[in-house]
């Protein structure tokens, strides 16, 4: 059961199409796994129709048919439940619905870049030039080096867990950070972790010797736009 959820906001702004490709992504990855924050969005989805029939001039001569297929196309969830066979997949098929496409096969497929004897980063095609969308990969008792962030970064984990000074991440909890932020990300030692970020920019490590990659990190996202 996931223990972390994005703020009402966050949910708000998936649910009306107004949020960016990549974190819409890490929401998606979130919701596979929460059924109360996709029962929050089947509510805004709701309150999105009423809002929209409330608003239809009464002049405006639409068929009863119509309005009945938009509003139904409105009500439908925007996220299936997870079922059994799926929750049960591994790791290289375990990929959300907006995933699928980005890692059509599996993970280990990916380009991995080792930032550490226990740290690997893989990056993800994305139409989206304002964010990073980004797998980071933890090796047991693994973990990132303290840093801090540019812009906003959201997180979510696919697989294991980690801890930091905010609580304790397992499968499917979503993690919200803002330039204000600082933390050291550690895997538990029962399992790899595996996470889905979205960046509006690089993050950046506040501590020796980790703090000589942050040149190399925004070069690279330079490159990648």
């Amino acid at each position: 059961m996931t223990a972390h959820h994005p703020e009402l906001q966050l949910l708000s702004d998936y649910a009306s199409g107004s949020m960016a490709i990549a974190e819409a992504i890490c929401i998606s990855a979130h919701l596979d796994q929460c059924v109360s924050c996709r029962q929050q969005i089947d509510t805004f989805n709701q309150l999105g129709g009423e809002l929209l029939e409330a608003f239809i001039s009464p002049s405006i001569n639409v068929a009863p048919a119509l309005l009945d297929k938009i509003f139904t196309e409105i009500d439908k969830p925007l996220v299936s439940p997870v079922s059994e066979e799926t929750s049960n997949l591994k790791v290289n098929s375990e990929s959300i619905p907006l995933l699928q496409n980005l890692v059509p096969n599996g993970y280990d497929s990916l380009r991995w870049r080792r930032l550490g004897s226990k740290l690997e980063i893989a990056r993800l095609p994305s139409t989206d030039h304002s964010h990073e969308l980004a797998l980071y990969r933890i090796q047991p008792d693994g973990r990132i080096p303290e840093h801090g962030h540019h812009g906003s970064e959201m997180t979510t984990v696919l697989k294991g867990a980690f801890s930091d000074v905010t609580g304790i991440y397992t499968k499917g909890d979503f993690l919200y950070c803002d330039s204000d932020s600082v933390h050291r990300p550690i895997a538990t030692q029962d399992g790899e972790c595996l996470c889905l970020s979205a960046e509006t920019a690089p993050i950046k490590f506040t501590g020796w010797p980790a703090k000589i990659l942050n040149p190399i990190l925004k070069l690279e996202r330079l490159l990648s736009n």
